[in-house]
């Protein structure tokens, strides 16, 4: 453990503390500058020191998890080496600059996704692995479109073009209408998620958009950025609405992720690319923190997820109370904790922009109190109805108290860095402090006053279930005539030939036969 840590600082000085000029490009090349021509790496933008340092803390979190939840097993061993290789080929991709070995490593993105997701090897575990193949394809398919129209010189055609890069981008981060294969993917084991599904395969999407910001058309088709930012904004209501509904502990922390994915975009679609990064960083080491904590409680909860089936023992879960208060504060945007800064600063960076939108204002606002809202019912749903039981199974995973405070203290820093600190402190603030405060009345009466009444619409991501649906009616319905290709067509087809030429061959020496017996017996007649 003391060796990881050391390994650990050491990487975060290279990478960051010793690389990262705000004013300024990181100098670490590997290569050149390439966009598709050849193959390529490169290491020359503010922000790739950010997303390597993110995927280090996860991947360091997510493996050490992995061998608290499996306790020291061989597949726990397992498990680390395909997750280990996940976030190899995640630093892969975020060093390259070329189109072609980004589309190769977009690849074996989706295949060693696919894996980890069947890891359990179930029927449940399966199907949620095959939805997210089958939507991440959707991606695969159009970044194929995109490498083959920048070859051809198909960059004038900006509307297939930007229909190409949102399908890309949105099948990776579950941005509208791909949210549901976030919430089948958590059939995985949580060790999975918290690395997976909190700071790589979401962050895939943010990573594209901010590498090829201009060369995809972002920098010049305004219709694509207020498509974009109108997407997001309804990723946002469906997930915060549906996370007031939701009783899956690990559904309702995967909205809360495609939830504050759609922040990072919306910062991005206003050109903050160092703000959207620092807001991703913060997002995704409390997240991959959070998925560890709620993993604890549902191993001590026998493996159940629904939130009538979670066991909160009183008795030695102080500090798991104090941990998950950190967490979710900081992921709500509580003042001088995890998010508030970066929040803050994107409300002053539209404040100041030019197409300010009252619309937009309001959304944004709806937004922060619907975040604040769904992370106080998750708070209530672990710890509103404690057990005074003695009895308990839970052991926790004590790296938690260790760097529970880093997002904060990370993105803090760089957020007072980067920005001038008195904007902090102007009446924006207490706009949105009373915005947060709003949001924590509606989740406590939301959280207490559960209503239990079925709603379809709400249940199935406002609609958005409908494309799974429709996957796994084409999939039964081909499968009802799956016979056509397992039957032996030429086995039947020989069997039958012979039976007709057998039948046909009978039938003529029956006839023969007969004719000649006639004969014979007609002459025995005749002559004797």
């Amino acid at each position: 453990m003391l060796l990881g840590w050391v390994v650990f600082f050491f990487f975060f000085w290279f990478f960051v503390l010793n690389n990262i000029d705000f004013g300024g490009w990181v100098k670490f090349n590997v290569g050149g500058y390439l966009v598709c021509d050849v193959f390529g790496f490169s290491y020359n933008n503010e922000y790739s020191s950010l997303v390597i340092f993110m995927l280090m803390i996860c991947t360091y979190i997510s493996v050490m998890y992995s061998f608290h939840y499996f306790s020291l097993s061989n597949v726990s061993w397992l498990l680390s080496y395909i997750m280990v290789s996940f976030s190899l080929v995640m630093i892969i991709l975020v060093m390259t600059n070329s189109f072609l070995v980004s589309l190769i490593m977009w690849e074996y993105l989706g295949l060693i996704s696919y894996i980890l997701i069947c890891f359990y090897d179930n029927s449940s575990s399966l199907r949620g692995a095959m939805v997210t193949l089958v939507s991440s394809r959707f991606g695969d398919v159009c970044f194929f479109i995109l490498v083959s129209l920048y070859y051809i010189g198909g960059c004038a055609y900006v509307s297939l073009l930007g229909l190409v890069v949102f399908v890309i981008v949105s099948t990776k981060s579950a941005l509208f209408p791909f949210i549901s294969w976030l919430l089948e993917a958590m059939r995985a084991p949580t060790p999975v998620s918290s690395l997976v599904h909190s700071s790589t395969l979401v962050a895939s999407g943010v990573w594209m958009v901010g590498s090829y910001y201009y060369l995809i058309g972002l920098g010049n088709n305004s219709y694509l950025v207020y498509f974009f930012q109108c997407c997001c904004f309804l990723t946002i209501v469906i997930t915060s609405v549906c996370s007031l509904y939701y009783s899956d502990v690990k559904q309702l922390v995967a909205l809360s992720t495609s939830n504050n994915i759609s922040w990072v975009f919306l910062i991005l679609s206003i050109g903050d690319y160092v703000l959207a990064f620092v807001q991703l960083l913060v997002h995704a080491v409390s997240k991959c923190l959070l998925f560890t904590l709620v993993g604890d409680y549902i191993s001590s909860s026998y493996g159940g997820q629904d939130k009538n089936q979670i066991n909160t023992n009183i008795y030695g879960n102080v500090f798991g109370l104090i941990y998950l208060f950190v967490l979710l504060v900081g992921l709500s945007g509580f003042p001088f904790m995890g998010l508030y800064f970066s929040k803050h600063v994107f409300l002053d960076s539209y404040m100041n922009i030019g197409f300010f939108s009252i619309l937009f204002l309001f959304l944004v606002i709806c937004g922060f109190i619907m975040s604040c809202a769904y992370s106080v019912r998750l708070f209530i749903i672990l710890f509103g109805y404690l057990s005074f039981s003695v009895y308990s199974l839970r052991v926790d995973f004590n790296m938690i108290g260790l760097v529970v405070m880093i997002s904060s203290i990370v993105g803090n820093y760089m957020c007072f860095l980067i920005y001038s600190p008195y904007s902090f402190f102007s009446f924006l603030s207490f706009f949105v402090l009373f915005s947060l405060l709003f949001g924590v009345v509606v989740g406590v009466v939301v959280g207490c006053n559960y209503i239990n009444y079925r709603s379809d619409w709400l249940g199935n991501l406002f609609g958005v279930d409908f494309l799974i649906d429709m996957y796994n009616r084409y999939v039964l319905y081909i499968w009802n005539y799956l016979f056509l290709c397992l039957f032996r067509w030429e086995i039947y087809v020989f069997e039958f030939l012979n039976d007709c030429v057998s039948f046909f061959l009978f039938s003529y020496l029956f006839k023969v036969t007969v004719l000649v017996v006639s004969v014979f017996f007609s002459l025995f007649i005749l002559f004797f």
